[in-house]
Formats: structure tokens, sequence, C-alpha cells
């Protein structure tokens, strides 16, 4: 976040506070800066789209209409294996990868009713 140290130096609790620049946090985000809140992007939907290219026929047919839970742990499964420094420890993967799925309908046939999921790419 923007952040710009002011002279009138308002303490709480003995620590210097910091004003937030809103005009130049503003003026960033329009020119593609900092928007991401200085957190790293893990690039799942590219690893999901890496991981989905290498499916054997076999797993596809098998993989093609299961459930939406199944999709999920499947991706989790291999997305630890695969990229153990990126996804390994996130707690909230699995849901994450739910919420990719469901909101992804270039890539995913996803009917929330039956939860059954179709990958459009193969």
């Amino acid at each position: 976040m923007a952040k710009v140290k002011v002279n009138n130096n308002k303490t709480k609790g003995g620590v210097t506070m910091e004003r937030i620049d809103w005009g130049k946090l503003v003026d960033n985000v329009k020119e593609g800066k900092g928007t991401s809140g200085g957190r790293v992007q893990s690039g799942l939907r590219q690893h999901i789209r890496e991981i989905l290219a290498e499916v054997p026929e076999g797993a596809r047919e098998k993989l093609q209409g299961q459930p939406i839970g199944v999709w999920a742990q499947v991706l989790k499964a291999v997305l630890v294996e695969k990229y153990p420094e990126v996804h390994g420890n996130d707690r909230n993967l699995y849901n994450k990868i739910r919420v990719n799925i469901a909101s992804w309908p270039t890539h995913f046939e996803y009917d929330p009713k039956t939860k059954v999921v179709r990958y459009l790419k193969w």
C-alpha cells in the first residue's frame, strides 16, 4: 500500500503512524501497480491449465462428468505434489480450486444443481 510519512508525526502507543496517500494509491492502481495488495500471486489458474494439459486420455474420460469435489481433490493432490513451494502450505487450496472451477466458464462447464464438471479444453 502506498504510504507517505507526514510531518505532523502523530503517535499511537509511541509508534509513529503513517498516513495513506490516497491520491498516490489510486494513481498506482490505475497504472496497474500495486493491484495485488503487495502479496505474491500463486498462478493457480496457470498451474491448473498446465496440469490438465498433461492428463492422459484414459484419466480424462474418468474425470469428465465427475462432481466438483472429485475435481478439487484430484487437482489439489497434483498441485501440492508438482508445486509444493507455492501450494504446499495453502490450507485453503481446496476451496480456491472449487471457486475457480465454478467461476471459469471458458474452461469449465459446471452445473451447480448436479455439481457435475466438464473440462472444455480437452
